[in-house]
């Protein structure tokens, strides 16, 4: 449970380092993403990842170009394997103390997921893309990243 964050968890596999699940926004507009546990140095981070979709067009690479010049986090795009996604919005978070760590990993979900529906909704307004549409290339994603 995290703190003003309605999100549906996925079973995940033991030992996997990594959580998929949906956050639930008010309006009911769904937003799936991946978290996965990192190393930099001593220290552990969360990195969380929230798939869009595809974008089609060089018009839409440019808009999303010019739109990605006025937020914090990172747009990630992935290769075109014929997947069901080739951008992300992608953010890190350093795990201090744990008395603020759930409080730090629901603000950065809630970034990256806000950022990405965001992004969902201007670029591709077409659906409310699902978990269960991206779940096999995240998973995918994951396992590559380690």
């Amino acid at each position: 449970v995290l703190p003003s964050l309605a999100i549906e968890w996925e079973r995940s596999q033991p030992g996997w380092g990594a959580l998929l699940g949906t956050v639930v926004f008010a309006r009911g507009r769904q937003q799936p993403f991946s978290l996965q546990l990192e190393r930099e140095g001593p220290h552990l981070l969360v990195h969380c990842v929230s798939p869009i979709g595809q974008i089609n067009s060089s018009d839409q690479w440019d808009d999303l170009a010019s739109w990605s010049a006025g937020i914090s986090a990172r747009l990630g795009t992935v290769e075109v394997r014929g997947g069901s996604y080739d951008v992300t919005v992608e953010e890190d978070v350093l795990l201090t103390t744990p008395e603020h760590d759930r409080s730090r990993v629901a603000a950065l979900i809630q970034r990256v997921t806000t950022l990405a529906d965001g992004l969902e909704r201007e670029h591709l307004p077409e659906r409310d893309r699902l978990l269960k549409e991206f779940r096999t290339e995240l998973e995918r994603d994951v396992r590559h990243s380690r």
